[in-house]
């Protein structure tokens, strides 16, 4: 992975140079083969995957224990950020579509970043916010009634 991978992501967008050396030394490499599972629904993992070749499946379970896809999340973008604000069990699981290559910024890692440089965790608090919008607004009717999505517009 390059310094331009975390200089093409979103969430980092507000960062300082420094800020982006920082965190591109506490990201950990993981590779997952094709149909690995990465995520479980229900675990608890706070952390941070960030996508840099392959894709991901995101799925949940219905009230009736069926599995439904809620998202498909190619490379370039990121999953995980839900566990690593709140601290909760994962909501969903993801599952490696092709091979896969991640970087992960664990809770461990994510605090040492804030302690660091403590104007990060607004920067990248903001870069999810404004990413989440971005995809929010982009999505057809069709697509958010069928997920079940409300958008206040």
């Amino acid at each position: 992975m390059t310094l331009e991978f975390i200089r093409n992501c979103n969430i980092f967008h507000d960062f300082t140079t420094e800020q982006k050396a920082f965190l591109y030394r506490m990201l950990e490499e993981k590779v997952y083969r094709k149909d690995e599972v990465i995520v479980s629904e229900g675990n608890i993992d706070k952390t941070l995957y960030l996508i840099f070749s392959g894709s991901v499946r995101v799925t949940k379970r219905t009230d009736i224990g069926e599995e439904i896809e809620i998202a498909f999340i190619s490379a370039g973008n990121y999953f995980g950020e839900f566990s690593l604000i709140d601290h909760r069990p994962r909501s969903a699981s993801v599952v490696a579509f092709e091979d896969t290559v991640v970087y992960q910024l664990n809770l461990l890692s994510y605090t040492e970043l804030c302690r660091q440089h403590p104007d990060v965790e607004v920067k990248m608090l903001k870069g999810f916010l404004l990413d989440t919008v971005t995809k929010l607004r982009n999505l057809s009717v069709d697509t958010a009634i069928t997920q079940g999505l409300l958008l206040s517009l």
